[in-house]
């Protein structure tokens, strides 16, 4: 995925606001604990707590594996896509 990303080519790249990307990822967190979301949001956060990290990993990820397919396009374009 990495290299996907990093070889992608800027110019086809969509312009996304902060709404379109609260819009695709909040749906993604909702079942997420507090120290859940602050994992997702600090790297020292994750670093001190690795359990709490995997957890919160699985379960965004799983919410995202679980979106209909061009739902989950949408949303991994405006995730890439955003700064």
């Amino acid at each position: 995925m990495y290299r996907v990303v990093n070889e992608a080519d800027v110019s086809r790249a969509i312009k996304v606001n902060d709404k379109q990307v609260e819009e695709a990822v909040v749906p993604l967190m909702q079942d997420l604990s507090e120290a859940e979301m602050a994992a997702m949001g600090s790297k020292e956060v994750r670093k001190k707590d690795l359990d709490v990290a995997c957890s919160a990993s699985v379960k965004y990820l799983g919410v995202l594996n679980r979106l209909p397919t061009a739902i989950k396009a949408r949303t991994l374009r405006i995730i890439y896509s955003s700064d």
